[in-house]
């Protein structure tokens, strides 16, 4: 799984190049845009667009239904139950192309995670780094110094046996695209660390190395680095981050926010041409 997230990392990172100095809302609207596309088209091709339509067609029957006759008790809880029952056959006949396109655009949006959920360490600012062990070698690992960069001091470390966590405060000097590290056993586990000054660009951001690396919800959730092996003597290598936000129409809003927005009116823009029903 490991080889399969690389090579999603390097693909992601190809598409994202060319908007490297341009404000990242650029690249979202775009790429948003694009999977709205492949959505309404893997929707054209995916679902039983017949009896969406047909659908389609009892929905403005029953809303009209409900507008012309509201006076008529009867006729208006039969458009009502007729709406209702119209509704969930479109819900049925949408299952099979949202479940084709749950895969893609969950692997889609990890990776643009990396780049949009969390901003850069910032020179000067003080931020958490921990790493969980594994309770059984807490004796062993308590001790463990953490080796950073030379831009980057540790500034104290705390130690707690009850969640068999070690915390290290630190303090970047200035910016740096490095790694932290430690070493357990003749082994070095490593872990990338993004310093940058404040600024509106693309930044490649991850906050945790997570494992085991057989465990599926790690593996998606956290694709910006390896997962650790199963017998890794530490559990997770994180460093904490402040959240992201993106401006859109004024209003700054978590991205997957704007990419659903986006992504569906890209959809809708194209679906006459595509002449498909949703």
């Amino acid at each position: 799984m490991n080889v399969v997230t690389g090579i999603l990392r390097t693909l992601t990172g190809l598409a994202l190049a060319p908007f490297a100095s341009l404000p990242p809302i650029v690249a979202l609207v775009f790429y948003s845009l694009l999977m709205g596309i492949g959505a309404a088209v893997a929707f054209r091709y995916t679902s039983n667009q017949t009896a969406l339509k047909r659908v389609a067609n009892k929905i403005t029957a029953s809303l009209l239904a409900l507008r012309l006759y509201k006076d008529d008790t009867v006729t208006t809880f039969r458009a009502i139950g007729g709406l209702l029952m119209a509704s969930f056959a479109r819900l049925w006949y949408s299952l099979a192309p949202l479940a084709i396109l749950l895969v893609p655009f969950s692997l889609i949006l990890a990776q643009f995670g990396m780049y949009y959920e969390y901003r850069p360490l910032e020179p000067g600012a003080e931020t958490i780094v921990s790493v969980r062990v594994d309770p059984q070698r807490w004796d062993q690992l308590r001790n463990v110094d953490l080796v950073t960069p030379d831009s980057v001091r540790v500034v104290a470390r705390n130690r707690d046996a009850g969640l068999s966590e070690i915390v290290w405060k630190i303090q970047p000097t200035e910016p740096v695209d490095g790694v932290l590290s430690i070493a357990v056993a003749g082994e070095k586990i490593e872990k990338q660390i993004k310093v940058a000054d404040r600024n509106n660009h693309l930044a490649f951001v991850n906050p945790l190395r997570a494992g085991p690396a057989t465990d599926f919800t790690n593996w998606l959730l956290h694709p910006g680095e390896p997962t650790l092996a199963a017998g890794a003597p530490i559990r997770e290598f994180k460093i904490r981050h402040a959240t992201n936000s993106t401006p859109l129409l004024g209003w700054d809003v978590h991205w997957v926010i704007t990419v659903l927005i986006v992504s569906i009116l890209g959809a809708l823009i194209v679906a006459p041409w595509l002449k498909v029903q949703f």
